[in-house]
């Protein structure tokens, strides 16, 4: 995970977040890490 650190942050709530460059690169990311659930989307709701 360390090579793709730079595309690891956290978002307004605090969670972890993986910006990929493309599709290929995310389905890539699913395969190698079938640990880590994976969203296409964040939900939040305005306050």
């Amino acid at each position: 995970m360390y090579r793709k650190q730079y595309q690891i942050s956290t978002d307004k709530d605090g969670n972890t977040v993986f910006l990929a460059d493309n599709d290929y690169m995310i389905n890539l990311a699913k395969r190698d890490f079938p640990e880590i659930e994976f969203h296409t989307t964040s939900e939040f709701t305005k306050n």
